[in-house]
């Protein structure tokens, strides 16, 4: 994976900057708490979330950093193939944050 490559999908560009250790928070509010959620497979499962997105992520890559639309469905075909070898393998891992602010 190209560095960067996904740093145009996120409204902050990469980590939202309320995140980082010397953020000064408004007086009353009360500093965000975060929870990682896993997400892996070495199962090749339609129903499970690390095959259902492959098609996303495709689509998302076609045509950014000099991907193309080809790069990506080969890219998608060959996890397939993996699939098919019992080869596959997916983690990644969705952050939820929640932050409170004073009523």
């Amino acid at each position: 994976m190209r560095p960067g490559l996904f740093d145009r999908g996120t409204a902050a560009g990469g980590r939202p900057g309320w995140l980082g250790s010397g953020r000064r928070f408004q007086p009353g509010h009360a500093r965000p708490r975060g929870a990682a959620h896993p997400f892996a497979t070495a199962h090749f499962d339609p129903d499970s979330y690390g095959v259902a997105i492959i098609p996303t992520i495709a689509s998302f890559v076609a045509g950014r950093r000099g991907l193309s639309r080809d790069d990506a469905s080969a890219w998608a075909a060959e996890l397939t193939e993996l699939g098919e070898r019992d080869e596959f393998y997916f983690a990644s891992l969705q952050f939820c944050f929640l932050g409170t602010r004073p009523s």
